[in-house]
């Protein structure tokens, strides 16, 4: 099964298990007739189609992007990360340790200079 979200402000109503199958940890439960699935992400480097099995996504801050010419689209990368296409110049990758390792979280103090409450 397959969902598209085109945009949405709330998605705690969505009923979704993730993106694409990307989560860090594949779960025992993935399996069909008691075969175990590979991930996705591992399914494109074992054709060949990737050389590493990473992906970077970009999502942009611009619900309508149709009046701003300095937009960026939002993106979603295989076997990659371009950072000139979403960092400032210069800019370097700042690797996290997995907060819980069935999705992809980090913790936060803050955001937009607000506080977080966990």
């Amino acid at each position: 099964e397959f969902l598209s979200v085109y945009f949405s402000e709330q998605l705690s109503n969505l009923q979704a298990s993730g993106i694409v199958g990307l989560s860090p940890y594949l779960p025992h439960s993935a399996s069909l007739n008691g075969k175990k699935m590979p991930r996705f992400i591992d399914q494109l480097k074992s054709q060949g189609i990737i050389s590493r099995s990473l992906f970077s996504l970009y999502i942009s801050d611009y619900a309508d992007q149709s009046d701003d010419k300095n937009a960026t689209d939002s993106h979603l990368t295989f076997g990659a990360y371009d950072l000139q296409s979403y960092a400032s110049p210069g800019a370097q990758i700042t690797w996290n340790s997995l907060h819980n390792r069935n999705y992809w979280t980090v913790l936060l103090s803050s955001a937009g200079g607000v506080s977080t409450p966990w």
